[in-house]
């Protein structure tokens, strides 16, 4: 499904970039194959944290006032722990904020050196050692935060790591 579109539009994907999506839509997905198979043709080609889907959809379960519920973008949204908002919502501010934020605050971090030893990675914010909430993308060399983990604007990250060396 996305060999097709990466055949057409080659020039599009750029390796090692995060895909932010946004589903918006007023009534459930009609397409052909399941959230499954559309979540692991976008982990084919994105490493985990790399893709991103935000939705605005009618609510789950019961839908909303002229919009039906978005099942499906909400499982798709749940597939990568992200983030819905109701299409119903009168004002949209805080949701484009919400949705900024969510795409300026950094949630991946490059290393700086390639090869890390994996398991001396230790992940600091604000000084305070983070346990969990973070992951190593082996792909793009970087710490991809979670997105209930992501520090927030001003906060400081500090990533330690021993390398390998030639001896």
């Amino acid at each position: 499904m996305l060999d097709q579109a990466l055949v057409a539009n080659g020039g599009w994907f750029r390796q090692g970039a995060q895909l932010v999506a946004i589903f918006l839509s007023d009534e459930d997905d009609f397409s052909p194959l399941t959230v499954a198979e559309y979540a692991a043709s976008y982990d084919t080609y994105y490493p985990q944290g790399m893709f991103l889907p935000f939705a605005i959809i009618g609510d789950v379960p019961a839908g909303c006032l002229g919009a039906w519920a978005g099942y499906d973008y909400y499982d798709l949204i749940q597939t990568y722990n992200s983030q819905w908002w109701s299409i119903c919502e009168r004002d949209w501010g805080l949701q484009m904020e919400d949705i900024a934020m969510a795409i300026v605050n950094s949630a991946s971090y490059t290393l700086d050196h390639v090869n890390p030893k994996i398991d001396t990675i230790r992940v600091f914010v604000n000084g305070q050692e983070m346990e969990s909430g973070w992951y190593y993308v082996e792909d793009s060399n970087s710490i991809v935060f979670e997105l209930d983990s992501v520090p927030d604007e001003g906060d400081t990250v500090e990533i330690s790591y021993e390398i390998w060396e030639c001896e």
